[in-house]
């Protein structure tokens, strides 16, 4: 099995004026925390193993801004934090939080994973 699963995650501003979000506990300042619920088809958890960052109040550059109508996007390898071990189909949502990052939790993706 490789040790890449490369996802891509969006964060759409589907309004006619600038929306900004806080970057931490989301894939966009990478894996500081368990920010994704990823379970098997039988609705089993996998394991976050990935750091845990203790920060701060966040000041203006840990901001993204969107323009109106446009997305932000940002690679990120699975694998980084929820080594998939086995082949298999698997569904993956980023975890939102309203207090931390103004983000609602994602649609729900499905990937099958072969060996």
């Amino acid at each position: 099995m490789g040790d890449r699963i490369q996802l891509s995650f969006s964060v759409v501003n589907a309004s006619e004026r600038p929306a900004h979000f806080c970057r931490y506990m989301t894939p966009f300042e990478g894996f500081c925390g368990n920010i994704l619920q990823v379970t098997d088809i039988e609705g089993n958890m996998l394991p976050y193993a990935g750091v845990l960052k203790k920060r701060g109040k966040p000041g203006p550059s840990e901001f993204h801004k969107i323009d109106p109508l446009a997305t932000l996007s940002v690679e990120f390898n699975l694998h980084d934090a929820y080594p998939v071990r086995q082949a298999g189909t698997y569904r993956i949502q980023f975890k939102g939080n309203a207090s931390m990052n103004g983000l609602p939790d994602s649609n729900i993706l499905e990937i099958t994973v072969f060996e």
